[in-house]
């Protein structure tokens, strides 16, 4: 029943045109046949609403689009305006901030104004051509009856048959000039759905079950599509099960690129990278996402509970489980201390909790979701000392045992890792562990002394 409705619905413009189309033929042949030279007489309207008619539906139409497109635009300027506001506020720009707000206004009320003028116009110019075609019907017809080459009931079943094939010829007309032109709006949608995912899985993709962890990068190239610049150069490293190791280097040195290939949010321009000796594309990437906890600097919470955003890492987990990873994130004494505990709603982004509170959440999700690979993005650079400390305690027992993969700029957070690799133009120029490579004297040691420099 569902289907047939949804395909009634896709073949209602189709099936209106061709009734339509199909019944003022028939009515015009009937209307020839009752006056021929009356009949001929409506053809000078009609051919004066398709002429004129359909520019006023095209112009309706496409100021229709314009003013989609705009309302998009101006949504879009109010939340940036929102979100900006303490910004505004700082530089006393609040006037610039809502003369900027206006003028995107003004351009969806410009479009608006226009969009009705053409709605109208093009009902008015249907309309004239109608009536004074009938005035024009009434007129002839009067003088064909005195001439008695009609008769009034001739006259009375052609008016009615005009009436109703002008209606449905002009609304034939609107419908076909007012579907070209939305074909425009829905072009976005429709490429949209046109998009095929960029996934070079195979298609009989291996399952990930009795995983160790083992990761190896080899001779792995990286280049954003319809760009020249190398970001990863020929990279290869290997990660051990269970082994905790941190990237560190300069900003666009490739960090971050690193785990979203990982993560198989990217592929790699060359080389392959390795999981237990297999490559990643040949796991199910749902699967294969499953493995892999991932902490980033910008945590995401829902406008939800606690409770809630906790289960988000495993929506299966029981009440005990919950409240077990909150104290191993060591997130449960804060959560206590909130008005209604596991039940309070966060807000928003999770704006009712500080940084380091919404990092210990995100952790506690991993640990319901107990993942064999950890991979931290940045996961204490924004936080001040106090509550890096309580996040990197947290870290320390969500990695523990599991392969881990770290991308910091803060060096104070990854002295105790395995191994340190430095990137450098795309390459790793140093590795080994930070007191190895502080006796090294190069670029990690340099990074570290700077580092002492700024902090005092």
């Amino acid at each position: 029943m569902q289907t047939l409705t949804s395909m009634s619905l896709r073949n209602a413009p189709t099936i209106y045109v061709s009734v339509n189309t199909i019944y003022a033929l028939i009515a015009g042949i009937m209307m020839f046949q009752i006056n021929f030279k009356l009949a001929l007489s409506t053809l000078p309207c009609l051919l004066f609403y398709y002429i004129i008619g359909p520019s006023f539906v095209k112009k309706s139409a496409l100021y229709g689009k314009r003013l989609s497109d705009q309302r998009i635009q101006f949504n879009q300027k109010v939340n940036e305006t929102m979100s900006s506001l303490p910004e505004l506020k700082i530089n006393s720009a609040e006037n610039w901030g809502l003369s900027r707000l206006t003028e995107y206004q003004s351009n969806m009320g410009k479009s608006f104004i226009k969009v009705v003028f053409y709605a109208y116009a093009k009902f008015a110019v249907r309309n004239f051509s109608f009536y004074i075609g009938f005035v024009i019907l009434l007129l002839y017809g009067y003088w064909l009856i005195q001439r008695n080459e009609l008769t009034i009931g001739g006259i009375s079943a052609f008016l009615i048959y005009y009436i109703d094939t002008m209606k449905r010829i002009t609304g034939v007309i609107a419908s076909i000039s007012e579907q070209k032109v939305l074909m425009h709006q829905v072009e976005k949608l429709y490429d949209f759905c046109q998009m095929e995912p960029d996934d070079d899985s195979r298609p009989n993709a291996i399952k990930c079950q009795n995983i160790r962890g083992n990761l190896e990068f080899q001779n792995v190239t990286f280049r954003y599509p319809h760009h020249s610049s190398v970001l990863l150069n020929n990279l290869s490293f290997t990660v051990e099960s269970g082994e905790k190791v941190a990237i560190v280097g300069a900003s666009g040195s490739g960090k971050s690129t690193i785990l979203k290939i990982l993560g198989r949010f990217y592929t790699p321009s060359d080389g392959v990278v390795l999981l237990d000796g297999v490559p990643l594309q040949h796991y199910e990437i749902h699967e294969l996402r499953d493995l892999m906890g991932f902490v980033f600097q910008e945590t995401y919470l829902f406008g939800r509970t606690v409770r809630e955003n906790i289960l988000f890492g495993n929506p299966d987990a029981s009440e005990e489980e919950v409240i077990q990873a909150a104290k191993s994130a060591n997130a449960h004494d804060f959560i206590m201390a909130l008005p209604n505990g596991y039940d309070t709603f966060v807000g928003e982004r999770g704006v009712k909790l500080s940084g380091g509170q919404r990092q210990r959440i995100s952790i506690a999700r991993m640990f319901l979701r107990n993942p064999k690979i950890i991979i931290l993005d940045e996961a204490t650079s924004a936080l001040d000392n106090l509550s890096e400390l309580e996040v990197m305690n947290a870290l320390e027992k969500l990695c523990r045992g599991r392969t881990t993969i770290m991308v910091t700029h803060r060096l104070s957070s990854i002295v105790h890792m395995d191994r340190i690799l430095v990137l450098h133009h795309g390459r790793i120029a140093e590795w080994g562990s930070h007191t190895e490579l502080l006796n090294k004297k190069g670029i990690y040691y340099r990074m570290h002394q700077t580092l002492e420099v700024q902090n005092g």
